[in-house]
């Protein structure tokens, strides 16, 4: 087939070998799952990908947001895995992977997973409920802005100029469950465009439709122009959970959520950490709140208890330091590591240095969460002579930081550790040079 087949090219990388007269694909995925197909043409690679165009197809191309069907096309001669299908003009175009024979001319059996398609539908439909929840919480301001339909999840945005409130959100659960469980057929009519919009169906912004149109119903609860696939009863969605709100956009938020068996598992998953946490902390489930709440505060209390045991213990590190001062002229320079968990500290240390030195200037360098924290304090006295905006700003360059500050106190950060040693040997001749 592929020697006596034309070849002709749709754009720059693909080249198609036709096999018949290219007519438009007919989609019958509406009705059917399995159909016999003829084939058009296709285009096939060294690693057995194909692209293969039909004259008509149980697989839904990908479009409003809605993914693609996923399947199988076999013969007696070939197999092939389908997992794209995509519309190019009034073709739909099946990607895929020959895993059997040869691709030939004779008539093929294309076959959905149903499974799948299932999965989306149930997440289509539900798309449905929620835009029409989300007016009745929200307002009628809320229009769709897009969505992305997928077996295992689905994304709605729509236009809201505030964040939801979490009690917004549970409401709209409510109401979309509650859809759930009064198990809503679905209908799906053709209709005139104009006709469709004075019954009150609802239509994308901004999207073009053609004169006639597909109109998907919930009982009479809410019409959309549509043409997905959708389930034919609103209880076989089972549960919907919202998992996030977020914003996308100026005005336009975003709601991920799952349904059915997925929706299942999410909450088993909480139940399961929910008692993983109740075991830990060794309550019942009705106290597993206030014993958490208790945990965190002592956690809180302890935490204070032992920054106040480390600065009285980075306080008995200055009296150390300040023994070992260095003179130059006439001046007592203090410099030295200390070890504090947190910058802010730093701040009182340098208070506490003031106060012990009398006069002097003091150099406090801290390594704290792999970067350099760096205080320079000069006593009242000696702010006419020495600047400690002005030393901390030579003393950072050597551990690649820079900072400055007021004559009196100075802070500097820095990003590297391994120089500290260098820095504090270098100080003294830096403060030298500036008096």
């Amino acid at each position: 087939a592929r020697k006596a087949a034309k070849f002709s090219h749709m754009d720059e990388t693909t080249q198609w070998i036709e096999e018949a007269e290219i007519v438009p694909t007919k989609f019958v995925g509406y009705e059917k799952n399995k159909v016999k197909v003829n084939l058009l043409k296709y285009s096939i690679d060294d690693d057995n990908n194909v692209q293969m165009v039909f004259d008509k197809t149980p697989f839904y191309a990908e479009a409003g947001g809605q993914v693609a069907d996923v399947g199988h096309i076999y013969n007696q001669e070939a197999d092939i895995k389908i997992s794209d299908v995509q519309k190019r003009g009034d073709l739909f175009i099946h990607f895929g992977k020959l895993e059997k024979g040869e691709i030939n001319s004779q008539p093929y059996t294309a076959v959905i997973e149903t499974d799948y398609r299932e999965n989306v539908a149930r997440n289509h439909t539900t798309t449905h409920l929620l835009h029409k929840a989300l007016k009745e919480v929200l307002g009628k301001h809320v229009n769709q802005k897009g969505s992305l339909v997928h077996p295992e999840y689905l994304r709605f945005d729509f236009t809201h100029f505030q964040p939801v409130t979490q009690r917004e959100l549970e409401m709209v659960e409510e109401i979309v469950n509650r859809k759930i469980r009064e198990n809503l057929p679905l209908s799906t009519q053709i209709k005139d465009l104009e006709q469709a919009k004075a019954e009150g169906a609802t239509a994308l912004f901004g999207e073009k439709y053609g004169e006639t149109v597909r109109v998907v119903s919930i009982d009479d609860y809410s019409q959309e122009l549509c043409g997905g696939t959708h389930l034919d009863f609103t209880g076989k969605i089972g549960l919907f959970k919202i998992r996030a709100e977020t914003s996308i956009a100026a005005g336009v938020r975003r709601i991920e959520a799952i349904t059915g068996y997925e929706a299942e598992k999410f909450v088993r998953k909480l139940q399961d950490q929910l008692q993983q946490i109740q075991k830990t902390l060794h309550a019942q489930p009705h106290d597993i709140l206030a014993r958490a709440e208790k945990l965190v505060e002592q956690n809180k209390q302890l935490q204070q208890r032992l920054e106040k045991l480390e600065l009285k213990s980075a306080g008995n590190q200055l009296d150390e330091l300040i023994k070992a001062a260095h003179t130059i002229g006439d001046i007592k320079l203090v410099v030295g590591e200390i070890k504090v968990p947190h910058q802010g500290e730093m701040r009182q240390l340098g208070d506490q240095l003031q106060n012990k030195l009398g006069s002097g200037v003091g150099i406090l360098v801290s390594p704290i969460k792999n970067k350099v924290a760096l205080l320079a304090i000069v006593t009242q006295d000696l702010t006419p002579k020495v600047h400690a905006g002005k030393i901390i700003g030579e003393i950072a360059k050597i551990v690649g930081g820079k900072g400055g500050g007021r004559p009196d106190m100075a802070m500097a950060g820095g990003k590297d550790v391994h120089r500290i040693d260098e820095l504090i040997a270098q100080t003294p001749n830096i403060v030298k040079k500036m008096l």
